[in-house]
């Protein structure tokens, strides 16, 4: 049934991303997801992964660092992940559009770092913050609520859905 992505419960969502998850062989259902698996070794490299996500995906529409704002959620996940224990130093360089081309990003995102120490990992305000941030960037978007998680086509709300998707992933593995 088509529904629109702000009606959805995520719980539930959530609960199949879960369900979808073999722990014991650390496979996802989602292949993309199951790819960047991989290469994660360690908390560090699951914290990494996440964080990475979250700041490719808020950077994916911006222009400009005027687009780099405290009040995204996809950066305010960005921001926590760099604060867990484990998170690994942020690259030097990360342009806007997607980490490809224009302004570097990098000095705005660890102004922000340092700015909000209070922004503590958690990954349950994490995982609200990344469902809040999926339903901003739907707008009005339907999807078919009987797909699987990953088979639902999010539009423009796809970056923080993957990112979303990523952070249950990890944290079913025991990697979060």
């Amino acid at each position: 049934m088509q529904r629109k992505v702000r009606e959805l419960d995520f719980d539930a969502i959530v609960s199949k991303i879960e369900a979808e998850t073999n722990r014991a062989r650390r496979i996802t259902g989602d292949r993309l997801l199951q790819a960047d698996l991989a290469f994660v070794r360690s908390t560090a490299d699951a914290v990494e992964l996440l964080r990475n996500k979250a700041v490719l995906s808020a950077l994916r529409e911006a222009k400009t660092l005027d687009d780099v704002r405290a009040d995204d959620p996809l950066i305010q996940a960005f921001v926590r992940a760099q604060h867990h224990p484990a998170a690994k130093p942020m690259p030097p360089s990360i342009p806007v559009q997607e980490g490809l081309s224009g302004p570097d990003a990098a000095p705005s995102l660890q102004a922000l770092v340092d700015a909000h120490l209070e922004w503590t990992w958690d990954p349950a305000v994490v995982q609200a913050l990344l469902v809040r941030a999926v339903r901003e960037r739907a707008g009005e978007r339907e999807v078919d609520d009987a797909a699987m998680p990953w088979a639902m086509h999010w539009g423009p709300a796809l970056g923080a859905f993957r990112t979303l998707m990523t952070l249950v992933t990890l944290r079913a593995f025991g990697d979060l």
